[in-house]
């Protein structure tokens, strides 16, 4: 019986050294846990399943080999947090917020070499913002400090922070119905659209889908009790040629600049261009009958957009044309009429950024 009790005790005694060697095991286990690290450095355990719930190995040892850092939970828990720029986030010095913080490095604004200001901010956070026209934004804010944030993305998202005929490009033409035709961007003189068709008895003539567009709201209108005449639809480069050089001869250089394009700057030429009148026994100017009111209440219904407004005659360098239109789909010209854009604000934004 001693022999029995006394290797009980050794066996309870065997099994309390076993216990505690396995607790202090488990001990010496958490203690180098990434957890317990964190706790040690002063996270609080809501903090710290943060850090573990976000962030990789990689960076939750970044983590601890760092003094204590309020930001980072902060950063994580945050709806736009992206792991791969974790850190990213915590090189870049300026925001004083953690969302804006997270709004610059998502947008790869650290990844420039322009340096963090308020201005850069708000510029981003601006709609309409590009972020290839920041400096280019900045230099304006510079030149003209009393104009909005959203007005100098206006100009410049336009172009019009460099003078007109300068920098000038070659239109893109395969952007269809959306070709960009301005004082910037210039058509080749031998560009002749392939699908033109007439729209009327005196030989004027548009590209196919404009064209049908054009017959379906001019039948529409007819409809309702008014009727129009064509001036000018499609013109090719020798006849804007022609045209502009009448203007210059007749009128001067500087009226020939503000009414009517250089040859390869007319959207004539693209063959999604039409210039209407009304026919006005009354002889009264094109915005003053019904037939303008009637267009600008239905014409985005049908694609056309009233290319040259009073208000933006800065934008596109043209004087005020009531009776220009311009095809560039139904699509376009309702989100251009939604959002208040001119053609070049809604080109430059989400045609050739693709936003």
């Amino acid at each position: 019986m001693k022999k029995i009790i006394k290797a009980c005790i050794i066996i309870l005694l065997l099994g309390g050294l076993c216990f505690l060697g396995y607790y202090k095991y488990q001990e010496y286990q958490y203690h180098q846990s990434p957890e317990y690290k964190l706790l040690q450095k002063g996270y609080t355990e809501k903090q710290v399943q943060i850090i573990l719930d976000k962030g990789t190995e990689k960076q939750i040892e970044t983590i601890i080999d760092q003094d204590y850092n309020s930001q980072i939970p902060q950063l994580m828990n945050h709806k736009d947090f992206k792991r791969n720029r974790f850190q990213r986030y915590l090189n870049y010095q300026g925001p004083k917020s953690i969302d804006d913080l997270i709004l610059l490095v998502n947008q790869d604004i650290d990844q420039t070499s322009i340096p963090y200001s308020d201005d850069l901010l708000n510029f981003v956070k601006t709609p309409y913002f590009i972020k290839y026209n920041l400096s280019r934004y900045l230099d304006y804010k510079n030149k003209y400090t009393d104009l909005s944030y959203p007005e100098i993305i206006k100009r410049v998202n336009s172009g019009i922070d460099v003078d007109f005929y300068t920098n000038i490009k070659k239109t893109d033409t395969s952007k269809g119905n959306l070709v960009l035709i301005n004082k910037y961007d210039q058509l080749d003189a031998s560009y002749t659209p392939n699908d033109l068709q007439a729209i009327d008895d005196d030989n004027h003539y548009l590209s196919k889908e404009a064209a049908l567009h054009f017959s379906q709201m001019i039948h529409e209108a007819y409809k309702a009790g008014y009727n129009y005449k064509v001036n000018s639809a499609y013109r090719s480069y020798q006849d804007q040629e022609e045209i502009y050089q009448e203007y210059k001869n007749n009128y001067g250089y500087t009226y020939a600049e503000n009414y009517a394009a250089r040859p390869g700057h007319s959207e004539h030429q693209s063959g999604l261009a039409v210039d209407i009148v009304a026919q006005d026994p009354m002889g009264r100017s094109f915005d003053q009958t019904e037939e303008y009111a009637w267009l600008q209440e239905h014409a985005h219904e049908y694609g056309f957009i009233m290319r040259y407004t009073k208000e933006n005659e800065y934008i596109t360098g043209y004087h005020y044309e009531p009776w220009h239109y311009r095809y560039v789909g139904v699509e376009a010209t309702q989100k251009m009429k939604q959002e208040g854009l001119t053609f070049e604000e809604y080109y430059h934004y989400y045609i050739e950024t693709g936003q």
